[in-house]
C-alpha cells in the first residue's frame, strides 16, 4: 500500500511501501478514483512514470474491452480493470487470479479503451479484464465477471495495438 502526505493544495509526497527494485521500470497510476478536496475527480488516469536503471522500458500494449462489461448506459463499469501478468520467468498455467494480484494494472476508459506503458520488449503478457467488484486486484470466483484476450501477447516490437479483450 503507497502511503502519502499531502501539503497544501499543490503538494504530496509518496512513501513507498518496500526496496525497488534494480533496474527496473516503475509505473505508479493515480486512478479515475482521485478527489480533489474539493470533490472533482480525474477523467483519465495521471501515471507517473521512473526506472531504478538507466533506461526507461518503452513497450505499449493497447486495446479495447467489447460491450459485455458495458452498464445499461453504454459506458464501462466503474469497478473494471484490465490485468496484466507478465509471464516470461513463470509457468503461465499456474497463475491463481484469485490469489496473485497483476504485475500491471490500468482502468480503461468510458469507452473501454486501454492501455499498459513502460513494459519490457521480448516478453509475453496475459492481459484479462476483471470487474473487480471489492477492488482488491483480484479475481474473485463467485462475484467478479472477466474476460480474456484470445492468446498471450508477445511484445516482439515496441508497440502491440488493437488487443481486444471478451
Amino acid at each position: 500500500v503507497l502511503k502519502y502526505a499531502c501539503s497544501g493544495y499543490d503538494e504530496v509526497t509518496l512513501y513507498l511501501p518496500a526496496k525497488l527494485r534494480e533496474n527496473t521500470t516503475y509505473v505508479l497510476t493515480f486512478g479515475k478514483d482521485l478527489q480533489t478536496r474539493r470533490a472533482g475527480k480525474l477523467t483519465t488516469p495521471i501515471l507517473i512514470i521512473f526506472p531504478t536503471g538507466s533506461t526507461i522500458d518503452s513497450g505499449s500494449i493497447t486495446g479495447t474491452i467489447l460491450p459485455s462489461f458495458e452498464s445499461t448506459s453504454g459506458e464501462i463499469n466503474n469497478n473494471l480493470f484490465v490485468f496484466a501478468y507478465d509471464l516470461t520467468n513463470i509457468v503461465a498455467d499456474t497463475i491463481d487470479y484469485a490469489k496473485n494480484k497483476p504485475d500491471f494494472l490500468v482502468q480503461p476508459s468510458t469507452d473501454g479503451k486501454f492501455e499498459f506503458k513502460a513494459l519490457k520488449v521480448g516478453h509475453t503478457y496475459r492481459v484479462l479484464a476483471v470487474q473487480d467488484e471489492f477492488r482488491n486486484k483480484l479475481y474473485d470466483h463467485s462475484v467478479d465477471n472477466y474476460g480474456i484476450t484470445k492468446k498471450d501477447i508477445a511484445l516482439t516490437s515496441q508497440v502491440v495495438t488493437n488487443v481486444t479483450i471478451r
